[in-house]
């Protein structure tokens, strides 16, 4: 028994300094993994903090851009309205001519109203000569 001591004396000594390497590496891989785990949190804390303020900006950019495009349509409208009014006022003052039958847009838009007054009063009159001449049997 005390040869198979002396024999496994050396091994067990190794095997004691294995272990004592065993957890000084040990507790520096926790030291350091301690050291990774905190310093990932507060990544990932950033990042999100991040992530939330380019949402933020993303939708607050997607904002301007809709109102840009909604001011360029109002400003190509106006354009439009400016446009017109300078060519009826050409045609008022004869510098232009609307068309072979109309001298300006305004006397067109004008003869159309008449006429939707001239049909109107047709109609009542239509609608008179009815009641009068079929009465109560129209209903």
């Amino acid at each position: 028994m005390k040869q198979k001591k002396e024999i496994l004396k050396p091994k067990m000594n190794e095997l004691k300094e294995l272990r004592d390497q065993f957890k000084k590496i040990e507790e520096v891989y926790l030291r350091k993994k301690a050291q990774y785990d905190q310093t990932t949190a507060g990544i990932e804390s950033e990042n999100a903090g991040l992530e939330s303020e380019v949402k933020k900006l993303r939708d607050e950019v997607y904002g301007d851009d809709t109102k840009i495009h909604k001011l360029k349509q109002q400003a190509y409208v106006v354009e439009l309205m400016t446009q017109r009014l300078n060519d009826e006022n050409d045609y008022i003052h004869g510098k232009k001519q609307f068309s072979s039958t109309f001298k300006s847009n305004r006397e067109m838009l004008q003869a159309a109203i008449k006429q939707q007054e001239s049909d109107i009063r047709d109609l009542k009159k239509q609608r008179e000569n009815v009641k009068e001449n079929y009465g109560p049997s129209v209903r």
